[in-house]
């Protein structure tokens, strides 16, 4: 480590009875660094919505003496490019109205004086709007009492069903997915077709949204409309990971 950067070459010295004599070779290049080695990826922080900013770490490197970042987006997680947003050379990106529908990464460089290695992140969810949350619903007033010779009131509405033999207050029902009984955190990502190894753990990331609470670990909705849960997925090898969930109810 200690020749880095500097050259070397070796001297051979011939003795006899008469004396000694010293030759040197030609000296070699310029010794260089070892390549940089990335041991763990960068990984992305935040929401994947419209607006939102999201954080990147470097990842865990050997031998590197400077880093570079890239944001990119792709519309299929296979071909990306550069994104266009704010920060898309540092290491926070502002989501752009451009990546909607989209998925984004960050590529990090690492590099020395004579290589440069490149490792990109896993990509996030495709990229989708902000939540805005479900209006509380108006109370149905209380019915005037009963006098003689006054018209009564029409009966208060009967309650709103979410899905068939659902209604609100009891389980919410999401896509490809309907059960009268309150749905674990498994159920939810099977029926969004996300496919997780049966040996990972899964959990729900707190707080949920408004209207959506967890009754005996399990996820019921207050009130119809569509919310973005995010679950905390812990695989057999111990590596953590997040998944944001949009369910529909209503």
């Amino acid at each position: 480590a200690e020749d880095d950067a500097k050259y070397l070459r070796v001297k051979v010295t011939a003795t006899n009875g008469d004396g000694s004599t010293d030759a040197f070779s030609v000296a070699t290049a310029q010794v260089d660094p070892p390549e940089p080695d990335n041991t763990d990826p960068p990984v992305i922080s935040g929401a994947a919505e419209v607006g939102q900013v999201l954080t990147t770490t470097r990842g865990t490197w050997t031998n590197a003496a400077r880093y570079a970042f890239e944001w990119q987006v792709s519309d299929d997680g296979l071909t990306w490019n550069p994104a266009t947003g704010d920060g898309a050379t540092t290491d926070s990106y502002t989501v752009a109205a451009g990546d909607l529908g989209k998925y984004l990464r960050v590529v990090v460089t690492g590099s020395n004086r004579s290589f440069t290695v490149d490792q990109e992140s896993a990509a996030t969810a495709q990229v989708t709007t902000p939540v805005v949350p479900t209006p509380e619903p108006t109370p149905s007033p209380e019915p005037a009492p009963s006098l003689p010779g006054l018209a009564q009131p029409e009966a208060a509405p009967a309650p709103v069903v979410v899905a068939p033999g659902i209604t609100v207050g009891d389980a919410f029902n999401s896509a490809n997915l309907n059960t009268s009984t309150p749905a674990a955190a498994s159920d939810v990502l099977k029926a969004a077709q996300i496919n997780l190894p049966a040996s990972a753990t899964i959990t729900y990331v707190l707080p949920l949204p408004k209207g959506l609470r967890l009754v005996g670990g399990k996820l019921v909705a207050d009130t119809p409309g569509t919310y973005v849960v995010r679950v905390k997925v812990t695989r057999k090898n111990g590596k953590v990971g997040t998944r944001r969930v949009k369910i529909k109810v209503g």
